[in-house]
């Protein structure tokens, strides 16, 4: 299967969409409730494999928000085949220095650690941390983490 453009998908209800091989509600969050996909073969996208994407459905099981986790960083080749497929970025951000770096805090089970950056607007050779286009009835986010080498990319219907 190869799906270039998940915009496609918002505003479709969840249920009439063949894609792919088990869909699976996870959990309601206020009116909303999040599921995902899995993919027994892993789905090939611009060259990242994913196994799975999640998605965010109204009480209609209208969807509203799809979101792709890549273990990798996207790349400047990547980011043109955004371009092409959404325009130019409405907005890209690089980091700009650190506000505060808290030390690791062990809560539970879980090690949290807070860290704020200064962000500025930049060019994608200065190493994005957050890239945006707004279009008519949708927007696409993208959010790089380096620190864990994987992106994070978001389609949320605006309409």
């Amino acid at each position: 299967m190869r799906i270039e453009n998940f915009t496609h998908f918002l505003g479709k209800n969840v249920k009439t969409i063949e894609f792919g091989d088990q869909i699976v509600p996870n959990r309601v969050q206020g009116d909303n409730k999040i599921g995902y996909f899995f993919f027994e073969e892993p789905f090939i996208y611009f060259n990242n494999s994913i196994n799975h994407l999640y998605f965010l459905v109204d009480d209609q099981d209208i969807i509203i928000e799809i979101y792709i986790y890549l273990n990798v960083l996207i790349d400047k080749k990547f980011y043109q085949t955004f371009i092409k497929l959404y325009g130019q970025a409405t907005e890209l951000l690089v980091n700009d220095g650190i506000i505060y770096d808290r030390k690791p805090v062990r809560i539970r089970n879980s090690t949290i650690k807070k860290t704020a950056y200064e962000v500025r607007n930049g060019k994608f050779e200065e190493n994005p941390v957050f890239i945006k286009w707004n279009k008519a009835g949708y927007e696409v986010k993208i959010v790089m983490k380096y620190d864990k080498n994987v992106s994070e990319i978001l389609f949320r219907r605006t309409e």
